[in-house]
């Protein structure tokens, strides 16, 4: 940049650099994983009488870590949910009508949550955890909606049909059991998982040092550096 005499700088714009070349870093992505073909319809409930009641949901590994903020349901009527999830070493999906506790490890859980029930209105709220859970990438993980307080019909579920069984159980019913083992293959629980996924994608271009474009720059040589981070870890 050329000065007029007098002057002692310059307002200077210039392009951003770029990179080129394979360069892939750990990122953030959110996203959410349900079985049900429609988590917005509410249609019924099932559930036995007397609480704590809980309903399942067994979930296939990730490729990537899972971290899980929140879970979608919806209730049929007012009561208190809680919300567990376990890493799990049985089979789960199409076809499994049970699943095993003696195979579950706790890894994490919402506070107890007040839910209102909308008798069969078509209304999703979430539960949120106050501790993220992190699911390992390539683990198996079932999802636990333990209704401990308040009308027993809490976890609410549609006929919009879903690609893996829902299970109940209770204290007298340990084992959790497919909606279908009980006579109700139409019942799906709604339930969906919402979080992020940390996956391979692209670099940021973080300036270090120097003036940004369309800085006002001094007389002489000003150095401008750049490097690519990952926006995940810095």
């Amino acid at each position: 940049v050329n000065l007029d005499g007098g002057e002692c700088s310059a307002f200077v714009d210039y392009n951003a650099p770029t990179y080129s070349g394979n360069c892939s870093v750990p990122v953030v992505t959110p996203g959410s994983i349900t079985q049900n073909n429609n988590v917005n319809i509410v249609d019924d409930a099932l559930s036995f009488f007397g609480n704590p009641v809980s309903h399942w949901r067994g979930y296939p590994a990730q490729a990537q870590n899972f971290t899980v903020n929140s879970l979608t349901m919806a209730s049929w009527s007012s009561g208190t949910v809680q919300v567990y999830i376990y890493s799990y070493t049985g089979n789960v999906g199409a076809g499994v009508n049970t699943l095993n506790p003696a195979q579950m490890t706790l890894l994490g859980q919402s506070a107890a949550t007040p839910v209102t029930g909308n008798a069969g209105a078509d209304i999703t709220f979430p539960i949120n955890f106050a501790t993220p859970v992190v699911i390992p990438a390539g683990t198996k993980f079932v999802v636990e909606q333990r209704q401990i307080a308040g009308g027993i019909w809490c976890c609410a579920s549609n006929y919009a049909g879903a690609i893996a069984p829902s299970y109940m159980s209770n204290l007298a019913n340990p084992t959790p059991n497919s909606y279908a083992n009980f006579g109700f293959n139409f019942m799906h629980l709604i339930q969906r998982v919402n979080g992020t996924f940390v996956q391979n994608g692209n670099p940021i271009i973080v300036q270090t040092s120097g003036l940004p474009s369309g800085s006002e720059f001094p007389i002489g040589t000003t150095k401008n550096c750049f490097s690519l981070r990952s926006p995940l870890t810095g």
